[in-house]
């Protein structure tokens, strides 16, 4: 069963949703049993993020399950938060229950979910909430993990006050970019890394004013960082992985003070809803629009929302 759920997990990554359906159809034919955690795994390959969290929650609330094999299920679901990037589902307090990573238990005494280390859930909110970020130690993690170090590097860019440690956190990027194009490590980890590098630089252009004025400054950092390109080209591109990037250039564009909601918002909010993510899709709406009423009342996003909580049942 692990390495089904490595093989499906490999095919998530790439996006390619009819590969792990396939899986799923060929486990029901030879061993006839039905395998729910390849169903959130479809989900994830098709970027329903938010419907692949209430399935994986079901899996990792099944018994019968080893709990070395459920340790898997939740580190998939990390990764999903990381991509999702919404402080809601980090929220022990508000978090709907279909989607929540804490057992009552752990609720009640605002615990780390079970299954996540500290420092990882720690980073995972830091990367994930618009606001102050107390300074804390960061430990060096696994350097072959080019995906774990990135989210480090860009931890420690949250917290850094000195351009000397951004330039030199930019070279460290490229040098990783660089062993990635050389070792053929996939368009992706090397276009993650491209992204981080670049919000560096808006972190190094947004230190070193030169007498800009701050609205002239604000909009060239929204011009650099707006994700309305991702949007652009249709049905091309992994629609999973623009949504991963959207969020994450968004988040940086409001930490590095742009001022335009709609322009920054909306895109992502058209993308979000595109892929089936209703609650991610709301949050760009109320930002974007002058009447967050008229956005919870949608009824596109309400019948998205009911699609979501069915999975449930």
């Amino acid at each position: 069963m692990a390495i089904l759920c490595w093989m499906a997990r490999a095919m998530a990554e790439l996006g390619v949703e009819q590969a792990v359906h396939g899986l799923s159809i060929w486990v029901r034919r030879v061993y006839h049993a039905d395998m729910p955690f390849l169903a959130a795994i479809t989900e994830i390959a098709a970027a329903r993020y938010e419907r692949s969290l209430v399935l994986l929650r079901n899996c990792i609330e099944d018994d019968t399950l080893s709990e070395t094999f459920r340790g898997m299920l939740k580190d998939i679901r990390v990764d999903v938060l990381s991509r999702l990037r919404h402080p809601l589902f980090l929220d022990a307090m508000s978090c709907p229950t279909e989607f929540s990573l804490w057992n009552e238990a752990e609720k009640l005494d605002g615990q780390v979910p079970s299954g996540i280390d500290a420092d990882s859930f720690t980073r995972l909110k830091q990367l994930s909430m618009y606001g102050k970020i107390e300074p804390a130690e960061i430990s060096s993690g696994i350097t072959w993990n080019l995906v774990d170090t990135a989210h480090r590097l860009e931890t420690k860019l949250l917290q850094t006050l000195r351009r000397p440690e951004v330039v030199s956190m930019r070279e460290n990027i490229a040098s990783m970019a660089r062993l990635v194009v050389v070792t053929d490590g996939g368009q992706r980890l090397h276009g993650r890394l491209a992204a981080l590098n670049h919000i560096a630089g808006s972190v190094l252009r947004k230190m070193s004013r030169k007498g800009q004025l701050d609205a002239e400054l604000n909009a060239a950092v929204l011009s650099d960082l707006a994700a309305s390109f991702l949007t652009d080209d249709g049905e091309i591109g992994d629609a999973g992985e623009r949504l991963r990037l959207g969020r994450q250039l968004t988040l940086w564009a409001e930490r590095l003070g742009c001022s335009n909601p709609a322009q920054l918002h909306l895109p992502l909010a058209k993308l979000a809803r595109k892929t089936g993510n209703p609650m991610v899709a709301g949050v760009h709406l109320h930002k974007a629009s002058s009447s967050p009423i008229l956005i919870n009342n949608s009824p596109v996003l309400n019948s998205l929302r009911v699609a979501v909580q069915g999975t449930k049942m």
